[in-house]
């Protein structure tokens, strides 16, 4: 949201820039009524909102006065930004020599770019949410609990197959929006409910194992909810005692929130893949010390 609105303000200065520039170059009065035009057609297309949905609304009063406004407003937009570049000129002295169409034709692009830009069935899906009357902290925001819904859902709809590398991405785009235990909360309710999918549990196990997450949540058994959650899935039981163990080398006082040794080396009694058998086993050996000093 943040990105599409900033880029509509830089298509929208093109609309504002188009008459400065045709007064700057000294162009005639006569100007105002093509850029008048251009600027009630941009706001047709990009404020519908503002205008009468039917052409019988025309006829009713309560109607025609704030069209009026509407278009009075719009005129003297153009006669202010004519006006500026007009006296700009003539203080400076300055009167590009440029094509006489040019002003007509950026003021005229900003319309189809800021369509691009910005689709205005959204302001209906963010309650009449005016994108220029509001600033960038003024967009509505979701209710956390929907926002992290929302947000986990687009990871669960991944490929079963999909890369750790692939998940890293999406969950540090997440990370912006939800802090860890939202994060974790998430996707835990999901595994709990049954609902996760192959993606969604690897999302949690990759999340889980990540250092800087296992240490902000440290003390709360998150990679052990990790492996609980990898059942006697081979490849899921691989990719989190790999993790695993990679992140105990970087912090090893983590130990205390990783499966206990024992659980560990059952389920690489009963793990049906040599990796998988391998890669817990290497896990239990190196949290064993660990556990023992503990």
């Amino acid at each position: 949201m943040h990105n599409r609105l900033r880029l509509l303000q830089v298509a929208t200065a093109l609309l504002y820039f188009g008459p400065l520039l045709a007064g700057l170059m000294g162009q005639g009065w006569s100007q105002i009524a093509i850029f008048a035009n251009i600027y009630l057609l941009w706001s047709v297309i990009l404020r519908p909102h503002l205008w009468p949905a039917r052409l019988q609304d025309l006829s009713r009063s309560e109607a025609l006065v704030p069209l009026a406004s509407l278009v009075a407003t719009q005129v003297l937009l153009v006669v202010v930004c004519f006006a500026i570049g007009r006296g700009i000129g003539g203080v400076l002295g300055v009167k590009p020599a440029l094509p006489w169409f040019l002003p007509v034709a950026l003021s005229f692009l900003s319309v189809p770019l800021s369509r691009l830009i910005w689709d205005p069935k959204v302001a209906a899906d963010h309650a009449g949410f005016d994108p220029l009357l509001h600033r960038l902290d003024d967009a509505p925001a979701k209710d956390t609990e929907d926002l992290a819904d929302e947000m986990l859902g687009q990871v669960m709809a991944l490929p079963d197959d999909v890369s750790e590398a692939e998940l890293r991405r999406h969950l540090t785009a997440i990370a912006d929006h939800l802090d860890p235990e939202e994060i974790r909360r998430g996707l835990g309710a999901a595994v709990a409910a049954g609902r996760a999918t192959q993606a969604g549990i690897r999302a949690l196990i990759v999340h889980a194992t990540d250092p800087a997450v296992a240490e902000r949540l440290s003390g709360t058994a998150y990679p052990a909810q990790a492996f609980a959650a990898a059942g006697r899935d081979g490849a899921m039981l691989t990719l989190f005692a790999g993790r695993c163990l990679r992140m105990q080398e970087t912090q090893p006082g983590l130990a205390g929130d990783c499966p206990a040794v024992g659980k560990i080396q059952q389920a690489a009694a009963d793990a049906g893949e040599d990796g998988a058998m391998m890669a817990l086993t290497r896990l239990a050996g190196w949290l064993g010390p660990k556990a023992a000093a503990h």
